[in-house]
């Protein structure tokens, strides 16, 4: 499971990735509730941050258009961030993981 922004997390199978918020079971095993499946990995990321933008608009965190654009910024800047960090890693050969350095919404865990 990649966590891909605030509550999002994305699986893939053979068939497609799938978005959704994480949940764990009395069980202990961990899935994916109100989820979506999409064809691509960009799509599927994509969807995420819309999610997540939406749910700030639907709990009235977000009432003005310039707090929307401020939001989807900072939003998008975070993924970004943490993708070019991850192609770095993969590059390099290292091991990665979020910094302190960015937002807090990249952080989740």
């Amino acid at each position: 499971m990649v966590h891909i922004i605030e509550d999002y997390y994305m699986t893939a199978d053979s068939n497609c990735y799938t978005v959704g918020k994480r949940k764990t079971l009395k069980d202990g095993k961990t899935i994916l509730v109100n989820t979506s499946y999409y064809s691509s990995a960009i799509a599927a990321i994509q969807s995420a941050l819309d999610r997540a933008i939406m749910d700030k608009v639907a709990q009235n965190k977000i009432t003005e258009i310039n707090e929307l654009v401020s939001v989807y910024k900072e939003i998008t800047a975070c993924v970004s961030n943490k993708l070019n960090g991850a192609f770095r890693a993969a590059q390099e050969k290292t091991a990665y993981s979020v910094t302190e350095s960015y937002p807090v919404c990249c952080k989740k865990d």
